[in-house]
């Protein structure tokens, strides 16, 4: 909409614009037609703020729920039934009206899923009255829901009216509007916020003000509708299928009930069944719900309709930066919709536990089109993606929250920080406030000063952070526009590597200068290949160019069996959880590739490893590592070395059950996870470590006061550019400082650039 259309909203009434639809016209069936409305949102009916002050609560969507639940109490107070809007039944049939009058409509568990050459379309029907219940409204000039969608496109191909004026927007938009207006609260006077429509995009300051009171927006909506884009059979099969899950998973403790958008042609579903009564009647109904369970998970496995979940669960809005606030703020009355279905949040939460819990099965009977086949790490990386969306919760853990916004896309880079800003502490927000005049960089600058200023720690913030030799960002400074290629390893903010050491730091006059104290306490003297330039499986490893063949003899680790338990703890990056017992991944011998011909020969083929360096990922990642880095030299010792040789051991014939993965499973994982982005390194006075892939021979091992683990800096002109943290075995608990005082080290400032 061009400036033209908009009114300026009153700030410090907290007004925002709402969009009430209006019914099709004869002459333009097919043209969404609305009306656009100020609307402040302090603007409460007594009612409501009474009811609020009885309960001890702010206006939100838990305050919401009950406030529903307590329609009958307030109903005679309110006004006529045509001032409040209607939803469907089924998104609260614990209202307190009778089920026999609210008619909810239920999908029938039971049934066989629709098969392709018996489907017909699903078309949209009138609205019926007798299928919905009536709200009290909040506001005295109604009530509201919040969409959330995915903008996808700046071309504006499709027409809507907006005040009689047309208006273009992106299809996606366009195709959200055609379907919400069916919904039956569109048609009994609900106003619907829509951010793309309802902000001026195009005025700074009042884009700034509308940000900035999203948390506000989204906690106070009736419910947030979730859009995930257009329908097709395909979509329709697993939105129904995902219900019925959902619906027989619940059904053994209440009754569940879904529903399709603009209601179910009539005489298409069954009534709900009630709560089964007594302990022995409920037994009875979970036994048979647990078998209804399991049927229609095997029919959904034999016709392969996993495969259409899992493209619901990879549209392009899970990815989308605004939905981490939009889909936490408000989870109460919250649905989503897929085409015409709706579909509850919890059903799909649920979907992606049973995604995750079956990953292995699925993955195994996909039939897909995808270049790469879909494998158990597909399938639960899928639903795991979704369900940490759906399921996030405001009060969650703040590195959960900026982990999720980090992998997360964004047009505008500065909205990885003003999109979160409804979710974080007040202690991170108090002195933040959307700003785009600012650059990117700019905004980037000041986040990371609050959260130092908020923390007083400095892993809080170089804990984000991922050098690039092309970023304009001071390195110390976490850049959430760039993807972070290594896992976040949170343990190590549980080490003591300063010894309880007390940040002090401040910066330069133009801010982007850090100064702390810390150690320098070694240089790098090697480092190893990384698991991205591992090699193929059938190569034969080269001589390690980046490992020099000096020889410290154990380092400082005073042996060959605590050398050997130095490099196990590495491999595992000192993970509390590694497998206790014997020597950890040094258990497992060395497959010489070269080998797996004679191991046929001898009757090996079948060994559990052998299979397990075809068919498993974690394997795979574990023995391509150390097989490209088998001449990597631990202190003059190759690392092929600290591995028996699987040869002697096969020729003896002693292939036994020690050698198989089960009880290595835990530290194989493990490995993947700290190896991704990581290297091994070598110090020049000994240590042992592991260290982010850009760090390089030469870079210097520091322990910074206020830092709980050490950290690989590299020198410049200015002092030093931050590389990233690591794991340096012997170094973790306040070692360093000892050895300090000891060795002579000296306290120094360290600016960091």
């Amino acid at each position: 909409m061009s400036d033209n259309h908009y009114q300026d909203l009153d700030h410090l009434k907290r007004e925002i614009r709402i969009l009430r639809f209006l019914s099709p016209t004869d002459e333009r069936p097919d043209l969404v037609q609305c009306t656009m409305h100020h609307v402040s949102l302090d603007d409460m009916l007594p009612d409501y703020r009474d009811f609020l002050a009885e309960m001890g609560m702010e206006s939100s969507a838990e305050a919401t729920e009950k406030w529903l639940d307590a329609y009958p109490f307030y109903a005679h107070r309110l006004e006529t039934e045509e001032a409040r809007p209607r939803i469907a039944a089924w998104r609260h049939v614990n209202c307190g009206l009778p089920s026999e009058d609210s008619h909810p409509v239920v999908i029938d568990a039971l049934s066989s899923l629709p098969h392709p050459s018996s489907a017909t379309p699903i078309t949209l029907s009138e609205f019926h009255p007798e299928r919905t219940i009536s709200i009290s409204p909040r506001f005295a000039w109604g009530d509201f829901e919040a969409i959330s969608y995915c903008w996808e496109s700046d071309i504006r191909n499709t027409a809507v009216a907006v005040d009689g004026t047309i208006v273009r927007v992106p299809a996606s938009l366009g195709a959200l509007l055609q379907q919400i207006q069916h919904l039956p609260e569109a048609r009994s006077a609900m106003g619907f916020w829509i951010d793309g429509l309802c902000i001026n995009q195009n005025n700074v300051v009042e884009k700034n003000h509308q940000v900035g009171l999203m948390k506000c927006i989204y906690s106070r909506a009736f419910s947030v509708i979730t859009w995930l884009g257009p329908g097709d059979f395909k979509s329709n099969r697993a939105s129904k299928y995902i219900c019925r899950l959902y619906d027989l998973y619940d059904g053994g403790a209440s009754a569940a009930v879904v529903a399709e958008t603009a209601n179910s042609p009539a005489g298409s579903s069954n009534s709900p069944s009630g709560r089964a009564s007594g302990v022995a009647g409920k037994c009875k109904l979970r036994r048979k719900v647990n078998g209804a369970y399991q049927r229609v998970l095997d029919v959904s496995l034999r016709d392969n309709i996993w495969e259409e979940i899992l493209d619901i669960f990879s549209r392009s809005y899970w990815g989308r930066m605004w939905i981490i606030q939009e889909q936490a703020l408000n989870r109460g009355l919250s649905f989503f919709m897929c085409g015409r279905w709706q579909i509850p949040q919890r059903a799909i939460e649920h979907a992606c536990d049973s995604a995750m819990v079956h990953a292995g099965q699925i993955g195994g009977r996909i039939l897909t089109h995808l270049v790469v086949r879909p494998d158990q790490a597909y399938v639960w990386n899928r639903a795991y993606n979704v369900s940490r969306i759906c399921s996030l919760l405001p009060s969650d853990m703040v590195e959960k929250k900026l982990d999720l916004a980090r992998k997360a896309k964004a047009k505008d880079p500065r909205d990885k920080i003003y999109g979160l800003l409804g979710l974080l502490p007040e202690y991170l927000t108090d002195y933040i406030e959307p700003d785009y005049s600012k650059t990117t960089d700019r905004v980037y600058v000041e986040f990371a000063t609050q959260m130092l200023k908020a923390s007083s720690r400095l892993d809080e913030v170089l804990g984000w952070c991922k050098y690039s030799e092309t970023s304009d960002l001071p390195s110390w400074v976490p850049d959430w526009n760039t993807p972070f290629d290594r896992h976040h390893l949170q343990w190590f903010r549980n080490r003591q590597s300063s010894n309880g050491k007390s940040l002090n730091w401040s910066l330069s006059t133009n801010g982007l200068r850090l100064r702390c104290k810390g150690y320098r306490i070694d240089k790098i003297l090697a480092a190893s290949f990384t698991s991205k330039e591992s090699l193929a499986y059938g190569l034969v490893a080269p001589l390690h160019p980046r490992a020099p063949s000096t020889s410290l003899g154990f380092g400082r680790y005073c042996g060959e069996s605590v050398l050997e338990n130095a490099v196990n703890r590495t491999l595992l990056h000192g993970h509390p959880l590694r497998h206790p017992t014997g020597h950890g991944l040094t258990e497992l011998p060395w497959w010489d590739w070269l080998f797996f011909e004679d191991c046929y020969r001898l009757g090996a083929g079948n060994h559990p490893m052998y299979m397990s360096a075809q068919t498993s990922d974690d394997w795979t990642t574990f023995d391509r590592f150390r097989q490209t880095n088998a001449y990597f030299s631990v202190f003059g010792s190759p690392l092929k070395e600290f591995f028996p040789a699987v040869r002697s051991r096969v020729q003896k014939g002693s292939l036994c059950a020690e050698w198989c993965l089960n009880h290595q499973s835990r530290n194989i994982n493990l490995f993947g996870v700290g190896i991704r982005g990581r290297r091994l390194i070598t110090t020049h006075t000994g240590w042992l470590g592991l260290a982010p892939a850009e760090a390089d021979v030469d870079d210097v091992v520091a322990i910074l006061f206020g830092c709980n683990y050490p950290v690989v800096l590299r020198p410049c002109a200015e002092g030093y550019r931050y590389i990233g943290e690591c794991y340096i075995d012997g170094l973790m608990d306040g070692e360093a400082i000892d050895i300090a005082d000891r060795e002579g080290y000296q306290e120094e400032d360290i600016t960091i650039v």
